[in-house]
């Protein structure tokens, strides 16, 4: 729905259509940030509980196997204190990226800073990546998820109540920010 955020409060969006990137070399871009709502929050007008209750239907899918940010719902989150919602996932989110600092998750690929807020979401389709911090919520995460339910497959495999804490968020800074998370 949008590519990079500077002032957009999205409350209530639903995207049913596929975001894809078939250009294996990226094209000379540098990183690519995509997702089913947001591609890339970086001023964070989403914050501030100005994001909530949207839902991505769509495939996010990547053949880049250069750095990617690649989540469900939003692909980057670059702002300390953005506030993510009650968004919920349902289409599958791949990446065929083969650097071990790409990023994917099923609700976020990354979320950068430390007082950013991910609560309340959900993630109901697959999620499969080559390399790289991979989660079924989050790929990499600084800041706090919490309340969120993770469902689907994390690179073939189904989360289950024995396997799902290590297999929610795939990469941590500080675990402690990483509550009440259900599969």
């Amino acid at each position: 729905i949008v590519g990079r955020s500077s002032s957009y409060s999205l409350i209530g969006n639903v995207n049913n259509a596929d975001v894809t990137e078939e250009i294996a070399d990226g094209n000379g871009r540098k990183c690519l940030r995509m997702g089913g709502i947001v591609g890339h929050d970086e001023i964070g007008n989403i914050g501030n509980d100005k994001a909530a209750d949207c839902t991505n239907n769509g495939r996010i899918s990547s053949n880049r196997t250069t750095e990617i940010r690649l989540g469900g719902a939003i692909g980057s989150i670059e702002l300390t204190g953005a506030k993510i919602t009650n968004f919920v996932n349902k289409g599958a989110v791949s990446s065929v990226s083969t650097l071990d600092y790409s990023r994917v998750g099923g609700v976020c690929g990354v979320s950068w800073r430390d007082a950013s807020v991910i609560s309340g979401c959900t993630n109901k389709g697959t999620v499969t990546s080559v390399k790289g911090d991979v989660g079924a919520l989050v790929g990499y995460a600084e800041g706090y998820v919490k309340d969120c339910k993770a469902g689907g497959s994390l690179n073939g495999k189904a989360l289950t109540s024995d396997n799902y804490s290590t297999l929610i968020i795939g990469r941590v800074k500080d675990s402690s920010k990483i509550t009440n998370n259900v599969f």
